[in-house]
């Protein structure tokens, strides 16, 4: 759509500037609109018959969870620090990819996804 050269950042309509922003925002990280998801419906792995599972699946996705790092974004008196007593950031990767203390969940979450044929580099 061509814009007119009369409008400012401002006076644009809010449509145009939301699609600017979207388009530049493509070109940052180097994707494309052939990409993008085409329709708007369910993504198989994000849900679950089990209602508690997909809350869980979601929250683990966008950040917004029950872990310190989290935490410390609402209250910045809260310690953002593991809860297991490490010195990093208790975020979704260190619980699930670093945290020692959480070796021996991981090995049984890789055993099952090998049993079910899944690939563990996605965890």
């Amino acid at each position: 759509m061509l814009i007119p050269n009369w409008y400012t950042d401002q006076d644009q309509p809010i449509a145009i500037r939301i699609n600017i922003h979207r388009k530049d925002g493509l070109e940052d990280e180097g994707e494309s609109e052939e990409n993008r998801k085409k329709s708007t419906g369910l993504v198989r792995w994000l849900y679950h018959k089990d209602r508690a599972i997909t809350v869980r699946l979601q929250r683990l996705r966008s950040g917004h969870n029950y872990l310190n790092a989290f935490s410390n974004r609402i209250d910045q008196g809260a310690d953002p620090s593991c809860r297991k007593g490490c010195e990093e950031i208790e975020n979704v990767k260190h619980v699930l990819v670093d945290c020692q203390v959480n070796e021996l969940h991981r090995n049984k979450l890789r055993y099952l996804f090998s049993a079910i044929r899944s690939s563990t580099k996605t965890i």
